[in-house]
């Protein structure tokens, strides 16, 4: 239902996708190329969508992590480049660089005004995706043990859009194409343990 439209989370997320996956694999590129276009497209998914800096920030930090030094700066220099260009764009458009984040920052967290549309406990999107992907939610359970980065990233988004009141299923669209391919994930260990059990 959400694919197709032109919201800024579904945007954000044809983005994100493809710098997780660059980020983490890719190898037929060389390795600067690989991590400054995976934070090319990480620093686009988060311009777009502020509130997937924690899922980004946890991706930059797994990708980095072990070599700080060698794959840091290809990889920030990827993720600022967009970041500071919509910076930027605000400055021209409005007042100062980074007004739209910061506004947004300030109704939502500070001033809590979202809180007008309606509000939903904290275990309200967990609850979305058990009840309209229980089999699936099963599935990406068990692909976690082959993928504990995709894993991590999905729960990242789940946990910071659950602390804010105001929830709509729209807003954890980043967090589904992800259980789909933890899903595909567990499929896959569903299956060789079945082809073990049959052939024994």
């Amino acid at each position: 239902y959400f694919a197709p439209k032109a919201f800024s989370e579904v945007m954000a997320t044809n983005l994100l996708l493809p710098g997780l996956y660059l980020g983490m694999y890719g190898d037929e590129l060389p390795e600067k190329r690989r991590l400054f276009l995976a934070g090319l497209f990480l620093g686009l998914a988060v311009s777009l969508r502020m509130q997937l800096a924690p899922a980004v920030a946890f991706a930059v930090l797994y990708f980095c992590h072990r070599n700080w030094r060698g794959r840091g700066p290809a990889m920030f220099a990827g993720l600022l480049l967009p970041v500071v260009a919509f910076g930027l764009v605000d400055a021209i458009t409005w007042s100062y660089p980074f007004q739209s984040f910061l506004r947004l920052f300030w109704v939502d967290v500070v001033e809590n005004k979202n809180v007008l549309w309606g509000t939903e406990p904290w275990y309200w999107y967990l609850l979305q995706l058990m009840i309209r992907f229980l089999p699936l939610f099963l599935l990406a359970l068990v692909g976690v043990r082959r993928s504990p980065f995709l894993g991590w990233v999905a729960l990242i988004i789940l946990a910071s859009h659950s602390i804010i009141p105001h929830k709509e299923l729209r807003y954890i669209y980043p967090a589904m194409p992800i259980v789909l391919t933890l899903a595909a994930l567990g499929f896959v260990e569903f299956a060789e343990d079945f082809n073990t059990w049959g052939k024994a």
